[in-house]
Parts: structure tokens; C-alpha cells; sequence
């Protein structure tokens, strides 16, 4: 965002977003749960399909030092709860698109009742939605907290945890793989700038989950390096 400013990061539907804006916002997060008491090594379900809201959300975790549990957006049930339940997450982030599943596993959460925050399907920096009772509106709280690179970041190591991805578990239920900062940078450098070379002119269109390894480190990871720009897909359509 330093270097390159102006450049695109992200398109999505009729919406795009330059690196300056995209770090504000992400920061903004990351302020946002400072101020709820997150701190480094905490972590922060996030439940959400694929749009901007999801990596501003992703990296104003990990700005805190805390670690991005990523739900698979086609879980519901038993499989929710135990996903959500087994990283023992200290703040939800929760779709619009995704209440519902969360509403009917709602009372099997081990989670506080203040602790569900809802970011509306909307153009959220425009549109705050209307969020259900006993939500947070993340949109809107946003809108009133500076932009400001937070503090911690100065603390973040390689070494500290940065996201829970699932896994298929020998059980039958998910597996919560951890993945450090040094995992994302490895994607990032080795994907990024010695397999495909992306360059700040580029533009890569991205139709895998960002709750997935593949889409989150290998993908993002290689866009980030051009600085490129990413093409949210919602969700992949052979078709289309």
C-alpha cells in the first residue's frame, strides 16, 4: 500500500478497490477489534464467502497478531459447531449470506452473545445493512474508526500463528490446520515472484474459496507479490 498506492487490488462485481483503500479498511478492522479486547494469538472465526469484505476482514486479523479461523461457507450443522467451536474463537465475523446456518447452531456455539458481528451483503462501505438481533454491525462501526496502521503489527513475527484452515478429519469431522506468517510468505515469494513473475499490471481472476489454502496462500499470496490485482469470483462456475 506504501509502494504502490493507486494500484488496483480488487475487483468484484461493480466494485473495485485501490491497495490504499484496501489497507484502510483492513486497518480499520484490525482497530475495531482492538477495541473488543482481541490481542495477539486470539482467534476470530471468520465465516464468509468470497468477496472484499473477506480479505479486509483476513488481514485486519492478522494486523492484530491474532489468527483467522477460515469456515468453510458449506458447513452447516453439527460440522458448523464443531468447526467453530474446536479453535475456540473469541469473536465471530459473519456474513449476511451466512446467518442462517449460524442462527440454527447458534445455541451450541461456545461463544459470548456480544461476540456475533455481522457484515452486511452489501457495498459495505456505502450500504451498512440491517443487521439481526443480537448482532454487531461491523460495516457501521467501521465507519466511524480511523484508518490508521495499528500498532501491532510491529509485533507480528513470522513465527505467530495467522490462520486455521480445515481439513478432512480421520474422524469424519474437520481438522483445524494452523498456519504461521512464514507459510504465507513462502506462497507468496515462491508463487508470486519465481513461478509466475506477477506484476503490478496483472490482473488474476480468482474463482477458488479464500477459506482454502490454494486460494488464500497460493493465490492471494502470488497476487499480493506483483502488487497484481484480483477478479473475485463469489462462487466457481464451470459455465461461466
Amino acid at each position: 500500500a506504501r509502494r504502490y498506492p493507486d494500484n488496483p487490488a480488487i475487483f468484484y462485481q461493480d466494485r473495485h478497490y485501490t491497495y490504499k483503500e484496501f489497507n484502510a479498511q483492513a486497518n480499520r478492522v484490525a482497530q475495531f477489534l482492538i477495541q473488543q479486547g482481541v490481542k495477539k494469538g486470539d482467534v476470530v472465526a471468520l465465516f464468509m464467502e468470497n468477496r472484499p469484505e473477506f480479505l479486509f476482514c483476513a488481514v485486519g486479523i492478522a494486523k492484530v497478531g491474532a489468527v483467522a479461523a477460515l469456515i468453510n461457507t458449506s458447513q452447516t450443522g453439527k460440522v458448523l459447531s464443531y468447526s467453530i467451536n474446536l479453535v475456540k474463537p473469541v469473536l465471530a465475523i459473519l456474513g449476511e449470506e451466512l446467518i442462517a446456518p449460524i442462527e440454527a447452531v447458534r445455541g451450541e456455539l461456545d461463544l459470548p452473545a456480544d461476540a456475533y458481528t455481522f457484515m452486511a451483503d452489501t457495498d459495505t462501505l456505502k450500504d451498512f445493512g440491517q443487521e439481526p438481533q443480537g448482532y454487531q454491525n461491523l460495516a457501521r462501526i467501521l465507519s466511524g474508526i480511523g484508518d490508521a496502521n495499528p500498532p501491532t503489527t510491529a509485533s507480528v513475527t513470522k513465527s505467530d500463528f495467522l490462520f486455521y484452515i480445515y481439513t478432512s478429519g480421520t474422524t469424519g469431522m474437520p481438522k483445524a490446520s494452523i498456519t504461521n506468517h512464514e507459510r504465507w510468505l513462502a506462497a507468496h515469494a515462491g508463487f508470486g515472484h519465481v513461478i509466475s513473475g506477477m506484476r503490478s499490471n496483472d490482473i488474476f481472476y480468482l474463482t477458488l474459496p479464500l477459506y482454502h489454502a490454494t486460494g488464500m496462500l497460493v493465490c492471494w499470496g502470488a497476487i499480493v507479490a506483483g502488487p497484481a490485482a484480483v477478479v473475485i469470483r463469489r462462487r466457481f462456475s464451470a459455465s461461466e
